[in-house]
């Protein structure tokens, strides 16, 4: 996706426009500041994408996926960089 994104915008739609899309959206924008070292708060990106549209990642197992897709990636930049420094 983020491939994509460079040779144009990215349109994503799922039937409301806010329960996929937005944990898909919550996901990219986590990814986006773990690429530039920063801090993130995966609570705090939800309720200000909130803000901008009601009900951004509808449901519970969308909010859980979020923390599982992001556990996930910073567990495998971890190993790579044991991996490195080894």
């Amino acid at each position: 996706m983020r491939h994509i994104h460079k040779s144009g915008p990215i349109i994503t739609h799922c039937s409301a426009g806010i329960g996929r899309s937005g944990t898909l959206i919550c996901i990219d924008v986590v990814l986006g500041l773990i690429g530039q070292d920063l801090e993130f708060d995966i609570s705090d990106i939800v309720r200000s994408m909130r803000l901008q549209r009601h009900g951004m990642v509808q449901t519970e197992d969308q909010y859980i996926f979020c923390y599982q897709v992001i556990l996930y990636v910073l567990k495998r930049l971890q190993v790579e960089e044991q991996q490195r420094n080894s």
